[in-house]
């Protein structure tokens, strides 16, 4: 059974049966993917970082696309505007679900050769994601 570097990292975690947070990417699952475990670690201290928790402290979740690298340093630079954005409220949860839902019903359709990936910072109603999004690929030079 193949098991991505999130889920591993995430079972460490998990080991004491306790979490403080979660960080999660939508349109890269970071699954047998270049880095997959030193991208998921960095996840995990770039969340703990914008919040003074451990990066112990963090599930670390990603859904989307198999096989390609995750944009780590565009998550990174995102993660303290999410961390400003973080909300304790009934709506906020609800956003962050429906998020997970959207990535599925689209990102999940099939690997996409020739892509590059782009992350901004989406923020909607008490609820921010970093959304990794596939776009075609374009050499430049």
């Amino acid at each position: 059974m193949v098991k991505a570097d999130p889920v591993i990292l995430t079972r460490e975690h998990l080991a004491d049966h306790k979490a403080q947070g979660i960080i999660f990417d939508s349109g890269n699952a970071n699954a047998c993917a270049p880095k997959g475990m030193e991208n998921a670690q960095r996840m995990a201290k770039a969340a703990a970082a914008a919040t003074g928790l451990a990066p112990e402290d963090f599930a670390v979740c990603s859904t989307g696309i198999i096989g390609v690298e995750l944009n780590i340093a565009a998550i990174e630079a995102g993660v303290p505007a999410l961390a400003a954005a973080l909300a304790d409220t009934p709506q906020a949860s609800l956003d962050a679900a429906q998020a997970i839902l959207d990535v599925l019903a689209e990102a999940k359709l099939g690997s996409m050769p020739n892509t590059q990936l782009r992350a901004e910072v989406v923020r909607e109603t008490g609820c921010s994601e970093i959304q990794s999004s596939p776009v075609p690929f374009q050499a430049s030079g």
